[in-house]
């Protein structure tokens, strides 16, 4: 025993060493995500619509890349489990490309279309939605 674990009267065993791993290997991105439209490239910890990670009974409508939230630490071995994520992006439901959440690069009524596809079926979203989109859309460029 180390001259820590005595004082502490705690004994590290190899259980929680293969806990600690495991949590550590979890915790790495292993999906990789690149925004057909600004290049933007990230490492997602999940893909699809239920991420476990997330506390309660989150249902994303689309298949979405989720990464935990960077800035919040992982809830501590044994824990409820970890609440905060960032949605990085998705398919688009027309050109079925990958694209990001950014404003210059996608918008969302009810599914995400990237800016291109949106102006393809923009009479075919309502007058208001309409309005914002074409907003959007003139910002980005």
């Amino acid at each position: 025993m180390s001259e820590s674990e005595e004082k502490s009267g705690k004994q590290v065993s190899n259980e929680n060493i293969g806990s600690l791993d495991k949590l550590h290997e979890d915790l790495k991105p292993k999906i990789q995500f690149s925004c057909y439209l600004c290049g933007m490239f990230e490492e997602c910890h999940y893909k699809g619509k239920e991420p476990p990670f997330v506390s309660g009974s989150v249902k994303f409508r689309e298949e979405s890349y989720v990464i935990r939230d960077p800035f919040i630490a992982p809830p501590p071995l044994g824990k409820s489990k970890a609440e905060y994520f960032i949605i990085i992006g998705t398919q688009c439901v027309i050109c079925k490309n990958l694209v990001c959440k950014g404003l210059s690069c996608s918008f969302y009524y009810n599914v995400t279309y990237c800016l291109s596809c949106l102006e393809e079926v923009m009479t075919k979203l309502p007058k208001e939605v309409q309005v914002r989109a074409k907003k959007q859309i003139a910002n980005s460029k």
